[in-house]
């Protein structure tokens, strides 16, 4: 699977500026509705946690045999007592929301072999790391 491409497909579903900087020779082994719906899950987030107009960073980068995708914004950000705690499933720090989204990614990313982490700073924005090994041919 094409790795560019499902980014975009995603893209293509929100209204939001990206900026995007692909390795167009990155393929990974997955299930690509499923990694399309940890992105949705990843740009949902970047939505919600900003008022103003969204810009979103994504990159991708091959690193040894696995692959480096960087979801970055400029929203709120989250609090470093939260960040420990994003990835439980019902914990929310919205009005809104039953607190899945980033349960689910974190179930996704595992089952694909996959890791993420947060860098955050409350009021700066948000940067989510996702690693997934490549494609055997592409390691």
């Amino acid at each position: 699977m094409a790795l560019p491409e499902v980014i975009d497909s995603v893209l293509k579903r929100f209204k939001v500026e990206a900026t995007t900087c692909y390795d167009p020779a990155i393929h990974i082994l997955a299930d690509r509705e499923r990694i399309a719906e940890v992105f949705s899950n990843l740009i949902r987030n970047s939505i919600e946690s900003t008022d103003e107009a969204v810009k979103i960073e994504i990159e991708t980068k091959k690193e040894k045999d696995f692959v480096k995708i960087r979801f970055a914004d400029r929203g709120k950000g989250i609090a470093k007592e939260d960040r420990k705690r994003i990835f439980e499933p019902f914990f929310t720090t919205k009005e809104e929301g039953a607190g899945l989204g980033l349960a689910i990614v974190k179930s996704v990313l595992e089952a694909h072999q996959g890791k993420i982490e947060v860098k955050s700073r409350k009021g700066r924005g948000c940067e989510f790391i996702i690693r997934l090994p490549l494609r055997r041919q592409d390691a």
